[in-house]
């Protein structure tokens, strides 16, 4: 028998707190589409309890536009004729421009971190184009940078006492914006420095009346913190959930207070260990350092709640729209660069912004998107904003389309201010086509094949081996016409939601959380599961291994009795359920060198793949004060065994996908429902090649009352479309996509 510490649960919230968990209501019903809801119900997550529901207004979808040219003078972005670019942008009649465009959401220039008695002049020169904004019904946000960073020289003029709220390294020395020395990175810890920000952000949203705030470099910009608000907050929730003594044993080898922890210095990313037989170069198996990362998300998330609390005290209708980093991709250990976490932040945030996410096109036969991100803000009913840097003659119709399909709502940044009456015709059709039917699609949940879990303690105390392994699983799923949502760890105590349950290459996992996946299935559950999945337990120890003798041991496989394979699929009946085994998820980029003990009892965790500019690895930085931190942005190419993993997930489900769509050509469906009736959005990839008279087949418990195919292309005209109902399933002809259609099945 495997035993492991179980460590106390963190203190519950305050009673006082407020939780509303309120959904939007569908705003049409169609008796008829209830049967079909009723048969064929896959429920999502539950929603996480929010203190404050999104606005509901946010959900009616927008293009929005932000006032992106600032002074930029400290930073080398100034030119000449800056200030006239400014003031251009400033004018009360840009308003006019914006309304004709069918622009009604705009992020103005406003707050950038230099205190706020020295940034007041620039928030009262947006009055005349706010209040001009509000007259036509546009909603107006401000840039307001909050924990980011601050240019230090004018905020501790401007701000006396403020020298003690920066962050500092293990030597004392303050983390600076990247190479920009003149921006300090304050201290989220400091009691005083977020009451100050909490009292920018109430003045910004009571000065220009806004709808709400937008925040950028919403993270820590650093790895740890030496000042002395971090260590006491660190000890004291080391004390709150280790309390006792034996607990203390039991986690760090010994029952002696917290009174000497102080944060890790994270000099480097972690230990080089053979211990776990993980092929990951770094790891974080000190326990401090586990604890310190997990502390730095929760703190970030109660943050947010903060801040969002002090935005809405003053409008309860505002939006708190954060620009959370890299878009919250899977592939960065965002829990270490950061200390953010997707379920401590997402909850208590109403709009996410993907700035810095994959912009979607088809490449070396991926279709490359965002979709990934959207799935994460999904989860929480939070709509995820998309971001343009690029031209407007740039910008592709698959770029609003994917948004209509994955999104919470169809929030779509498409430039700066000042060029946005240029708006493209298909542009604004999009935009017409989305808003004319969000009363019909409104609060859709996606009818999910299966789920796809993002564990904490996998992602967080690894860089790359079970990141690779996630965005390839993800990218499979999505280009292969698998539905799916993401989840997180406490998702799983609703097993029972989800028609089958996807791990990939999760590899901490507590015995509990094995063992209730293991009677799961017995009892009729579905499993993919892949690779070095729960190896470890949930502190990244081994189960059975003596001191440099490694030893790798598949607790699901034992608890299963299934024979773990080292490539390939195996496939087995457990119980009343059904298992799916990959060995190995194939990276198109080669293979790494499998890792065993040498004769010493050791183990060469070295990959053997060099930096080569083929490989699909980028690398993040603090700059210049950290370690370098691997990025996987995107897959470059689809897993070598890409039908393996489609083949898995056909079997535990036996053969029953949800939507099946019969062409080669990248037509990628996802399907979502609410009370309305069920909804199958098809995205063309390739825009420019529409594709003709392709067949359609959607699981159903019974033939349909209508098919009606409906699209914003010009090329494309609306029809009502004859189906046959076979073998539980509803099939129907497309005649024609140029990028995007909707199906509705009532």
């Amino acid at each position: 028998m495997i035993h492991e510490f179980q460590p106390p649960p963190p203190p519950a919230p305050p009673a006082d707190h407020r939780r509303s968990g309120r959904r939007r209501a569908a705003r049409w019903l169609l008796p008829c589409a209830l049967i079909l809801l009723a048969a064929t119900a896959s429920p999502q997550p539950p929603a996480q309890d929010r203190e404050w529901p999104v606005p509901d207004w946010l959900f009616e979808g927008f293009l929005s536009v932000q006032t992106m040219e600032g002074s930029g003078l400290r930073r080398g972005l100034r030119t000449v004729e800056t200030p006239d670019n400014i003031a251009l942008r400033l004018q009360p009649s840009v308003a006019d421009r914006l309304d004709s465009a069918g622009l009604r959401f705009v992020v103005l220039n406003g707050i950038g971190g230099m205190g706020l008695p020295h940034e007041m002049e620039r928030v009262e020169a947006n009055k005349p184009l706010a209040a001009a904004l509000k007259a036509r019904g546009i909603r107006r946000l401000l840039y307001v940078q909050t924990i980011g960073t601050i240019f230090y020289e004018p905020f501790f003029d401007a701000v006396p006492g403020s020298e003690d709220w920066i962050q500092v390294n293990v030597d004392g020395v303050p983390w600076t914006y990247y190479d920009q020395w003149f921006r300090y990175i304050p201290c989220i810890n400091n009691p005083e420095f977020i009451d100050y920000i909490r009292g920018v952000l109430q003045t910004a949203v009571r000065e220009l009346d806004l709808d709400g705030v937008f925040t950028d470099n919403y993270g820590y910009y650093s790895y740890s913190c030496y000042c002395d608000h971090c260590k006491a907050a660190f000890r004291a929730y080391l004390n709150a959930r280790y309390p006792d003594a034996e607990a203390r044993q039991a986690r760090f080898e010994t029952a002696a207070s917290f009174d000497h922890v102080v944060p890790p210095p994270f000099r480097t990313l972690g230990a080089r260990t053979m211990h776990t037989l993980i092929n990951e170069e770094h790891q974080i198996l000190d326990p401090v350092s586990q604890e310190w990362v997990r502390f730095r998300c929760e703190r970030l998330g109660e943050v947010t709640r903060l801040l969002n609390e002090a935005i809405k005290e003053v409008n309860p209708d505002a939006v708190w729209f954060i620009n959370y980093l890299y878009g919250g991709i899977p592939g960065l250990n965002l829990p270490v660069f950061h200390g953010s976490w997707a379920p401590d932040v997402y909850p208590h945030a109403d709009l996410i912004s993907a700035e810095a996410s994959n912009y979607p096109r088809m490449e070396n036969g991926v279709a490359q998107g965002r979709m990934m991100v959207m799935k994460i803000a999904k989860r929480f009913r939070v709509p995820l904003s998309t971001v343009n840097f690029r031209a407007l003659e740039d910008l592709t119709r698959i770029s609003l389309a994917e948004a209509m399909a994955f999104n919470t709502a169809q929030v779509d940044l498409v430039g700066d201010i000042w060029h946005a009456g240029d708006l493209p015709q298909w542009m604004r059709d999009y935009h017409a086509f989305y808003r004319e039917h969000q009363p019909l699609t409104a609060g859709a949940d996606t009818v999910a094949d299966t789920a796809v879990l993002h564990s904490f303690e996998t992602l967080a105390y690894t860089y790359l081996y079970p990141q690779e392994s996630l965005v390839l699983a993800e990218q499979s799923l999505f280009q292969g016409g698998i539905t799916y949502n993401v989840i997180f760890d406490d998702d799983l105590d609703h097993l029972d939601n989800f028609r089958s349950l996807f791990l990939p290459n999760v590899l901490a996992m507590s015995r509990e959380r094995a063992e209730q996946i293991a009677d799961w299935v017995k009892r009729g559950g579905s499993l993919v599961v892949t690779e070095d999945t729960a190896i470890l337990n949930q502190f990244m120890h081994p189960w059975r291994a003596e001191w440099l003798k490694a030893r790798k041991t598949h607790l699901l496989g034992e608890l299963l009795g299934i024979d773990w394979p080292e490539s390939g699929l195996v496939t087995q009946q457990v119980g009343a359920g059904r298992v799916a085994v990959i060995g190995r998820i194939e990276r198109p980029w080669g293979e790494v060198r499998p890792i065993t003990p040498t004769e010493h009892g050791l183990a060469d965790v070295a990959m053997v793949q060099s930096r080569e500019s083929h490989l699909p690895w980028d690398y993040a930085e603090h700059w210049p004060t950290g370690p370098a931190i691997p990025l996987f942005m995107r897959a470059p190419a689809l897993a070598n065994n890409h039908d393996q993993i489609i083949e898995a997930v056909h079997y535990v489900l036996d053969g029953q996908r949800t939507v099946r769509v019969e062409t080669d050509k990248p037509v990628i469906p996802e399907v979502t429902r609410n009370a309305n009736g069920t909804f199958v959005h098809l995205m063309n990839w390739e825009e420019r090649e529409p594709v003709a008279n392709f067949r359609v087949s959607v699981r159903t418990p019974g033939p349909v009352e209508s098919v009606q195919l409906l699209s914003p292309d010009a090329g494309t005209p609306d029809t009502m479309l004859a189906a046959e109902y076979r073998d539980g399933r509803t099939e129907f002809v497309v005649p024609r996509i140029e990028c995007y259609n909707l199906v509705i099945l009532k």
